[in-house]
């Protein structure tokens, strides 16, 4: 299955082990089935299903954090250098700014239909909450001041994955550069300097003092916690790909039996211990564990790592089940930056759309007809919209190798 050359490589690049150079699809399929767990659980919040108390919602509270360190543990595993830091950067901002503002523009045209043609909202209020969405921030206080309980509900949750992952590269790139030739041993002691870094910041919840020192809120794309752990998680990703511990393949079955003992052995841990049945955007909170949850997500993040990778390693001989999943992961950007504004749009139409956040959810609104029809609903555009943008790609190749021939 081949790549185009698109504005997705960082997020959706073809995993590479760095002396075979050949693909590993099992990380393509993980990623495939990770992006569908992904929608499920924005739709869940969309839908009130969040606020359940069940096995369901407990899995996804449990493991999601996991489920989003794959993609940063992956990119770490991928990325290879292509010039100076500069030129590193600029590439990451052309893979990950560049659909960001894309698809932000869309969605801002679908609330501009909303909020300006259908509900008649000023224009000024329709750009402060524009402002803000772009930015992340809790409002941009341009004239209007605080938007308050009549914020504009809006479809860039997902996005701030993209932009703190090209936040995190901004602070990894030139750290790799500087200990890249220091050897393994130095790179180990920086990943684990940037991870304890971010436990120390969120102990002392280094965030919420800068939000409460400022008018506007420190906005929700650079939160330093983050940012600083993510870029330690990256560098971990590139220490993975030096001894190509997701290459399954060419791994001894002896091997693969134990890790996969020890990946069900600490997610059974987490699951059991995990005292926090809501979403978050921090890494998680397991047990009584505190700032230290976060060194437990990555463990967890690369225990389920291995565990699925082993899983899609067999489930590659069950028939289309392999070009399913790695199409999926493929486009795995296009999906994120997709999927929420269709969700949210099919739950408004329907007459159930409330805050990501809405607390509490009114209770009536809640039905798993509503959340079967918008998962339906949900795949069947993302479907259709994934088909057309592959028909599209195509006939761009065919132009391009007429030309070439």
């Amino acid at each position: 299955m081949k790549h185009s050359n698109n504005n997705q490589e960082s997020i959706e690049t073809i995993s590479v082990n760095a002396t075979t150079k050949k693909r590993i699809k099992e990380l393509d399929m993980v990623k495939g089935l990770v992006i569908i767990l992904v929608v499920l659980r924005h739709i869940n919040e969309l839908t009130g299903i969040s606020g359940l108390d069940n096995f369901y919602t407990r899995f996804f509270s449990t493991f999601f954090e996991s489920f989003m360190i794959l993609y940063f543990l992956c990119s770490g595993y991928v990325y290879k250098s292509k010039g100076t830091v500069l030129q590193d950067i600029g590439k990451k901002a052309k893979d990950l700014l560049c659909p960001f503002i894309g698809y932000g523009i869309f969605d801002t045209a679908i609330y501009f239909l909303r909020y300006i043609v259908i509900e008649k909202q000023s224009i000024l209020w329709f750009l402060d909450n524009t402002l803000t969405n772009f930015a992340g921030l809790s409002n941009w206080n341009i004239r209007l001041g605080i938007a308050g309980n009549n914020q504009m509900h809006y479809a860039f949750v997902p996005y701030w994955f993209v932009l703190q992952l090209f936040a995190a590269f901004c602070l990894f790139i030139p750290i790799e550069k500087m200990v890249r030739s220091k050897g393994v041993a130095v790179r180990i002691l920086v990943a684990v300097f940037l991870v304890n870094v971010s436990v120390v910041l969120n102990h002392y919840d280094v965030q919420h003092t800068l939000t409460d020192t400022f008018s506007s809120s420190v906005s929700l794309i650079f939160v330093l916690i983050n940012i600083v752990g993510f870029a330690g998680v990256l560098m971990i990703g590139s220490l993975l790909n030096e001894i190509a511990a997701f290459d399954i393949e060419n791994q001894p079955v002896n091997m693969i039996m134990i890790m996969m003992i020890c990946c069900l052995g600490i997610g059974t841990i987490l699951f059991l211990t995990d005292k926090d049945s809501t979403y978050a955007l921090q890494y998680g909170r397991w047990g009584d564990c505190g700032s230290y949850s976060i060194i437990l997500t990555i463990i967890g993040g690369i225990s389920v790592i291995y565990f699925l990778a082993v899983c899609m390693h067999f489930a590659r001989k069950i028939p289309g089940v392999e070009n399913f999943l790695c199409y999926l992961g493929v486009n795995s950007l296009s999906i994120l930056m997709m999927h929420f504004i269709v969700a949210e749009t099919i739950c408004w139409i329907r007459g159930y759309w409330f805050d990501v956040y809405h607390d509490p959810y009114p209770m009536e609104k809640i039905s798993i007809s509503n959340y079967l029809i918008t998962v339906l609903g949900t795949a069947v555009i993302l479907f259709i919209y994934m088909e057309l943008r592959y028909q599209y790609i195509r006939r761009k190749q065919n132009r391009l190798e007429k030309i070439e021939n």
